[in-house]
């Protein structure tokens, strides 16, 4: 229960919260402490060496990029580590649980194919079913994007502007796009890396 909340539930961390000044949204009334300005899911101090023990882990095996690509493909406001942490812990507790509580072993298999499966078929859905949205948002985005460049738009403006104007998942990607470009990202690096990410 507490991993399905933790994926509805946004968390002040993430590329988003880092660039909130430049996308024109202030977060208020947060501490000045750095720890409590970097909330994560895991509060408690052995939760967060759990996490970071399976994030160095999961890095050394190259496990990690990939688990963050699919996050962000999902558009899901989880850590890596974090994620990856807390499928283990909920894998495992489904595999105790399930032992204790049925006394059918091909329930307790089924449980644990379950716990192992759900998540990962969750994530590949929004991931799919943002790529349509996004995909088919592609003409609409680019009508618009031709009419500001007729009203004499430089093509960052005409960017900035379609940003504000189209729904998200588009909206959301260009103003990534836009704020990567503030911060001194060449505007083609940030589509290519749009374009991979999409």
């Amino acid at each position: 229960a507490y991993a399905v909340i933790s994926l509805v539930v946004r968390s002040n961390d993430g590329i988003d919260f880092a660039l909130r000044h430049y996308d024109g949204y202030v977060i208020d009334d947060l501490p000045d402490n750095d720890d409590n300005q970097n909330s994560s899911l895991a509060k408690t101090e052995i939760l967060k060496k759990a996490v970071a023990f399976t994030g160095s882990l999961a890095e050394r095996q190259g496990v990690l990029t990939r688990v963050e690509e699919l996050l962000e493909r999902a558009d899901l406001p989880l850590r890596p580590a974090e994620a990856l942490f807390f499928y283990v812990a909920v894998a495992i507790t489904a595999v105790i649980g399930s032992f204790f509580f049925f006394d059918s072993f091909l329930i307790a298999i089924a449980v644990v194919i379950g716990a192992l499966l759900l998540p990962n078929f969750y994530v590949g859905f929004r991931a799919k079913r943002r790529k349509k949205k996004f995909v088919r948002q592609l003409p609409d985005m680019l009508q618009l994007l031709a009419g500001t460049l007729r009203a004499g738009y430089s093509v960052s403006q005409g960017f900035e502007s379609v940003s504000r104007e189209i729904e998200d998942p588009m909206g959301r990607e260009l103003r990534r796009v836009m704020t990567e470009a503030r911060l001194g990202r060449l505007l083609e690096d940030a589509l290519e890396a749009t374009g991979r990410r999409m």
